[in-house]
């Protein structure tokens, strides 16, 4: 927390959720994130811990979706804290077909998006889900809608692993 305004010094903050949105891969994702707004200027600040969260929350759920367009892969892998030579490692391929898949110029298969979902999912912390129940829901994915709200009360508790 804040004792001052960055942007002009006041110490007239105050403490609540800001509403923040996100746009990946023409799906508008919205929250109400903790932070600070000052009351004189109208500055908000966020943790960077908290627009983390709002992140993995995004990435889980373009991940859950099945959502495999470049923009989506590219949201993800940075949300789950891995650079795209070190996805290209760990999938024992080479780093120019993680950037294909991110420049829309190769398909990412099911079993890749599998891997990076476990990877969010254990970055945020929480239960892994079944791996086979997963890559089945793959073969039919959800349709995402267009604007997503998320609920970050909902998500502490998902993303803490439930504790």
């Amino acid at each position: 927390m804040l004792n001052r305004c960055p942007n002009c010094n006041s110490k007239n903050l105050a403490t609540r959720p800001i509403a923040t949105s996100r746009s990946v891969a023409g799906h508008l994702f919205t929250a109400a994130v903790p932070g600070q707004t000052c009351c004189d200027c109208g500055e908000k600040v966020y943790a960077a811990a908290d627009l983390a969260r709002f992140d993995l929350a995004t990435a889980l759920a373009l991940a859950d979706a099945g959502e495999t367009s470049g923009e989506a892969v590219r949201s993800m892998r940075k949300a789950a804290g891995v650079s795209a030579k070190k996805l290209a490692e760990l999938l024992d391929v080479r780093p120019e077909s993680v950037s294909r898949w991110e420049n829309d110029r190769g398909k990412v298969d099911r079993a890749t998006l599998a891997v990076l979902r476990q990877i969010i999912a254990e970055r945020a912390g929480i239960p892994a889900r079944n791996l086979v129940t997963f890559l089945r829901s793959l073969a039919k994915p959800k349709k995402l809608a267009l604007r997503v709200a998320l609920d970050m009360r909902k998500l502490d508790g998902e993303l803490s692993g439930g504790r």
